[in-house]
């Protein structure tokens, strides 16, 4: 197989050349490489950047005239491609052994391959980036997000979406779907594009041998902001309701399977969620763990961009029943710290998250 490598680049140039070395160190496949850097900033040279690398791969750097962004520099990037098969690859992915072969490979084993993104792992805390995208009412999921490497990422799965920090497909597929689209500039276009090749039948799938670290955070705000949002209603005006497939049935799956965590019987529920739609994870989770919500504290619009001190919201007779207590969040990091809360609980609590997470307290939540 013949592989072209399409590198999208805005800012960061020291982890635009690890992720090349990490790639010239740890490919290996049976046929052609060739590396595209797409250079999406007018203000940035890359001259030093291929004067490092051009004698070592069959390196090529395209200058875009403006910044136009992510959607149309992969665009850009497919348009140049010389070889059958394409990788989308953000410049600030580190691949990891045998992480091109392992994509070859998941894709080798599937009857109708669309798509197959290498697991993602975030090279600040070692755990998943995500493991797959659903999508509920208009709640993104990012299934495991920010969680532990577990039995469920260790088995290669499809989804209707996935990222595509490190995506390997067809170049006459990504033409043929008309690539991304570029009113979504820098945000939700993976959703969009890989969205569309489920709908054309094809699979989009997880290699979960294929592994690359995530750096993140290196473009600045041009990548998030302002725009996200935009994003978010762009991508919900074209396909409405039809987005949300299978993701609750996934994210009950995903409960089901952590049975350490089988509350059973009666709990309470404290829910800190902004979710539009937290009823219906409320009754997901009565459901998989089999347990009656004898009171439920549903404290939406709560100080959720920082940590929650649950002292502040639940009053000291709380703490001291012994009953357990079912926490709902948006993202489990934003209750861990609450050492003090959990130390003086007389029995077992559990934290779940909208993206799957589960974890015990206080076993799991003090000095994680």
């Amino acid at each position: 197989m013949n592989v072209s490598i399409i590198i999208t680049f805005y800012k960061g140039i020291n982890i635009l050349n690890l992720c090349i070395r990490s790639i010239l160190d740890n490919t290996t496949i049976d046929g052609n490489i060739e590396i595209l850097i797409i250079n999406d900033n007018p203000c940035e040279s890359l001259s030093e950047t291929y004067q490092l690398f051009f004698r070592s791969c069959d390196l090529t750097i395209h200058n875009m005239i403006q910044n136009k962004g992510y959607s149309a520099a992969c665009n850009v990037g497919v348009k140049l491609a010389k070889y059958e098969y394409i990788v989308l690859l953000d410049c600030d992915i580190i691949p990891q052994k045998h992480w091109l072969n392992e994509l070859i490979y998941t894709y080798n084993m599937q009857s109708n391959p669309g798509s197959v993104s290498s697991k993602i792992i975030e090279a600040d805390t070692g755990r998943l980036f995500g493991y797959g995208v659903g999508i509920h009412g208009v709640d993104i999921i990012l299934y495991k997000r920010h969680g532990k490497l577990d039995a469920f990422s260790d088995v290669d799965r499809n989804f209707c979406m996935v990222t595509s920090g490190c995506l390997l497909m067809k170049k006459s597929l990504y033409e043929e779907i008309q690539g991304q689209d570029e009113t979504f500039f820098n945000a939700d276009n993976d959703l969009d594009l890989t969205y569309r090749i489920y709908l054309s039948g094809k699979t989009n799938s997880i290699s979960t041998k294929s592994i690359v670290y995530h750096r993140g955070h290196v473009s600045g705000n041009i990548r998030v902001l302002p725009s996200r949002q935009d994003s978010k209603a762009w991508l919900f005006k074209k396909w409405g309701n039809n987005l949300s497939e299978n993701t609750l049935e996934i994210l009950a799956s995903i409960l089901t399977a952590a049975e350490k965590n089988n509350i059973g019987g009666s709990s309470i529920l404290a829910s800190f969620s902004n979710s539009l739609f937290r009823n219906d994870y409320f009754k997901i989770i009565s459901t998989v763990f089999k347990t009656t919500f004898i009171q439920k504290y549903d404290l939406k619009n709560k100080d959720m961009l920082n940590k929650i001190f649950i002292n502040d919201y639940l009053s000291w007779d709380i703490c001291r029943t012994n009953i357990s207590i079912i926490y709902f969040v948006d993202d489990y990091r934003s209750l861990l710290e609450n050492a003090f809360w959990f130390k003086n609980r007389a029995c077992n609590d559990m934290i779940i998250d909208k993206n799957g997470n589960t974890l015990l307290c206080p076993q799991e939540c003090i000095n994680i």
